[in-house]
């Protein structure tokens, strides 16, 4: 069986249960997570001793790449699935919580919502239709009931 391209699912929401497919399976991705620690100050010591406070919450960051040319569309009806995740649904009054899936499903879903997108359009048609654009996005882990 091959595995499945990457996609968003949305856990909440208006739009609940839908899947939005990423067009072309990117070719990597990044993820960060940290800790918060205070600086406790002790007199006559060289440094601080480090306190731990908590855990931040991690999130993944990687580019998308949209490619409408051959189909002759505007390339922003599709990259608008993605960056409209980013908008408050009214139903929750907050972004969906979304489950990222990397390939097959039985491997780490990702539990986030849209944190960050940048969208820049790369190619366009000959009336000024875009036709390529590489989306970046960051997506923060979140836990939701």
């Amino acid at each position: 069986m091959d595995p499945q391209k990457g996609f968003f699912e949305i856990l909440g929401g208006s739009k609940k249960n839908t899947r939005i497919e990423v067009l072309y399976f990117p070719s990597e991705y990044s993820l960060e997570k940290s800790n918060t620690f205070s600086e406790v100050a002790i007199p006559g010591l060289e440094s601080p001793y480090l306190q731990f406070v908590k855990g931040n919450a991690g999130s993944i960051t990687l580019e998308l790449f949209y490619d409408s040319y051959e189909k002759g569309i505007d390339v922003r009806e599709l990259t608008g699935k993605i960056t409209d995740l980013i908008n408050i649904d009214p139903t929750i009054h907050a972004p969906p919580p979304l489950q990222f899936i990397w390939g097959l499903n039985s491997k780490e879903p990702f539990n986030c919502v849209l944190e960050r997108v940048t969208k820049r359009f790369t190619m366009f048609n000959s009336d000024g239709k875009p036709v390529r654009a590489r989306l970046n996005i960051t997506l923060k882990n979140s836990r939701w009931n």
